[in-house]
């Protein structure tokens, strides 16, 4: 079987998610104002921490990604290259510790490239960040749909709808959590 390249495995993956009758990169609430995050998108799935390393970034900070976790694919662009800073007889120019200095050099066309990384939720050792939450956006008036409202009333489903980012059921408790209805687009 022939390996995959990113934008086949991403392009998959959005066709999948339509066939599905959904949208991926879209949210029906508002949570970008909600945290610090990388915008919403497939790839990145709104995790709330922005940060992302490699394994070999985690592993050289002393830090260990958690077992079972896995990576994410990003793809990135390079614009400059480091190389030696030469003298004018071609000889590399050394800094005070006999290193050679680097100098950045604009590439004719971006280069792209491939990584996988972790999100700093999937790290341990490293410290999360706080995430301040906005009030939310009232700019626009939530509709209820009177069949929805009546079947959420009916269900006698334990629901809580809290200032958030994620809607989800949680077993353990029973409950339904959606973020609050000012949060809906409509």
């Amino acid at each position: 079987m022939e390996k995959q390249t990113y934008a086949q495995k991403i392009s998959q993956q959005i066709i999948k998610a339509l066939q599905d009758g959904t949208a991926p990169w879209q949210k029906k609430w508002s949570g970008e104002d909600l945290a610090l995050a990388m915008p919403y998108n497939p790839v990145t799935k709104s995790l709330e921490d922005n940060r992302w390393l490699t394994f070999k970034q985690a592993s050289d900070l002393g830090m260990k990604i958690r077992k079972g976790e896995k990576s994410t694919t990003v793809v990135y662009s390079k614009f400059y290259e480091l190389q030696d800073k030469l003298d004018a007889n071609g000889n590399k120019v050394l800094d005070e510790h006999q290193k050679p200095i680097k100098e950045k050099l604009l590439l004719d066309k971006p280069q792209l490239f491939y990584a996988n990384v972790f999100n700093a939720t999937q790290i341990e050792g490293i410290e999360l960040l706080p995430r301040p939450i906005k009030e939310p956006n009232s700019e626009h008036e939530f509709q209820a749909i009177q069949s929805g409202e009546e079947i959420l009333n009916s269900s006698g489903a334990n629901i809580k709808n809290v200032l958030g980012d994620k809607a989800f059921y949680l077993p353990r408790s029973d409950t339904i959590t959606l973020p609050l209805k000012e949060q809906f687009e409509s």
